[in-house]
């Protein structure tokens, strides 16, 4: 399986890093580097390592957490799409949960 990161959960990591980086900039680079390579750690030993979404009704559609940061990602024959990378505590609605079965 290859994975691959959208360009929003690109975004969404380069803001959580902007926000440690006000604090210190070295540990903004650990933290997000440790975030990605644990996500693909995980991915690498099992694709459905990560829960299935709430409410959601797509098997393919799972999510992941890394410390306080829930991953979501999609499987699509032999990719693992990155599609969303967040703080827990925002919920996860059912049209948020559509639009990340979007490509």
């Amino acid at each position: 399986m290859v994975v691959q990161w959208t360009d929003e959960s690109l975004n969404h990591i380069a803001s959580i890093y902007a926000y440690i980086a006000k604090d210190s900039p070295y540990h903004a680079g650990l933290f997000t580097d440790a975030l990605m390579d644990s996500v693909e750690k995980q991915l690498c030993i099992s694709t459905t390592i990560g829960h299935e979404l709430p409410n959601g009704n797509n098997p393919n559609l799972r999510r992941l957490v890394y410390r306080d940061y829930v991953i979501i990602y999609h499987i699509i024959d032999s990719c693992i799409y990155i599609k969303l990378v967040e703080h827990g505590s925002r919920e996860m609605t059912q049209k948020r949960i559509e639009k990340l079965l979007e490509i």
